[in-house]
């Protein structure tokens, strides 16, 4: 979704966001909209956060991945414990989530590279056929 809202803009991320949270309230066994409301706020966090960070850099990007990640791991055990009663977090849940957070942060700007390498060759491949 990042990347989207970086290189396509708002709309197209948006679009990706009620998507994905729709297919995963449609195929999951939770609440359902619990996962559209959790992407739609990381849509709107994406879009505060370009007040105030430049998304370009990709020291940015690793804060900003690994505190959406971290963020979206917190809303779903608040959301999830306000409606249920009788779900309990093990601890070792919230260990995994940070280093989830933190693994894939790190890695977001490798990715990013790939997937501009990705649309280049792909805009020159359909350049070169319309030539």
């Amino acid at each position: 979704m990042t990347y989207l809202f970086l290189f396509f803009g708002q709309t197209y991320a948006g679009i990706f966001a009620l998507s994905q949270g729709f297919l995963m309230d449609l195929f999951s066994g939770g609440f359902n909209g619990l996962y559209t409301l959790l992407y739609i706020f990381i849509l709107g966090g994406l879009q505060a956060a370009t007040l105030f960070i430049n998304l370009y850099h990709s020291t940015s990007q690793i804060v900003l991945i690994a505190m959406a990640i971290l963020i979206k791991k917190i809303l779903f055990v608040i959301i999830l414990t306000a409606f249920s009663k009788e779900i309990v977090f093990a601890t070792s849940f919230f260990w995994i989530s940070v280093m989830s957070a933190i693994l894939t942060g790190l890695l977001c700007p490798i990715v990013f590279y790939f997937l501009n390498l990705l649309r280049d060759y792909l805009r020159e491949t359909l350049d070169s056929m319309e030539a």
